[in-house]
């Protein structure tokens, strides 16, 4: 991959996603009861961050994945469902913390994995990415619907955004001292 992997977090500005991980570390281990009998792991993921597993409070831990998934990905309620084959009530339902079935627990997780490595980078993007084509016309999102490999989706889209940023680069490097209408006009027909 052509961007960093690692870059520490600066401490005075927090962004939408460490906000939501926070919120969600809080009442993960606020679960807990205070009941430090619990094995607690830390993970580093590539990206600087930390992200805590609980191994005794097995639903807060898919919370915290599925809120994750949703910030990074930009998803709605209704695209949540739609993503995991259900009803906006129950997306609401494992939100809250209620009980998941298998299948979309480990899709859930599998999503998480394949989206840990990747954090920073696609926190930067512009746009809803899970609506970026990544094979052809389907989508991130219809790929993932489908059942598709979590982690092959995620590199593909991860692939595609690193080239479009070079691209994007490339293109302010040769617009760069232009001056007057003609380098706005070179802008404004590439949108």
């Amino acid at each position: 991959m052509m961007y960093k992997t690692w870059q520490p977090i600066a401490p005075q500005r927090a962004t939408l996603l460490q906000s939501t991980v926070a919120a969600s570390l809080i009442g993960l281990l606020a679960g807990t009861g205070g009941d430090d009998s619990c094995d607690r792991m830390l993970t580093y993921s590539g990206t600087g961050s930390v992200i805590v597993a609980v191994t005794g409070v097995q639903v807060q831990g898919l919370v915290f994945e599925l809120n994750v998934v949703r910030q990074v990905l930009r998803l709605s309620i209704a695209e949540t469902a739609s993503l995991f084959g259900v009803s906006r009530p129950t997306i609401y339902s494992w939100e809250k913390g209620n009980q998941l079935g298998n299948k979309n627990s480990a899709r859930i997780r599998a999503i998480f994995h394949a989206l840990t490595p990747h954090l920073k980078f696609l926190e930067i993007q512009a746009g809803r990415i899970a609506h970026r084509a990544i094979q052809g016309r389907i989508t991130l999102l219809q790929k993932l619907a489908e059942g598709g490999d979590a982690q092959q989706a995620i590199r593909e889209l991860v692939a595609l955004l690193v080239q479009e940023t070079a691209q994007r680069e490339r293109l302010s490097f040769r617009l760069q001292g232009r001056t007057g209408d003609r380098g706005t006009a070179d802008l404004d027909a590439l949108g």
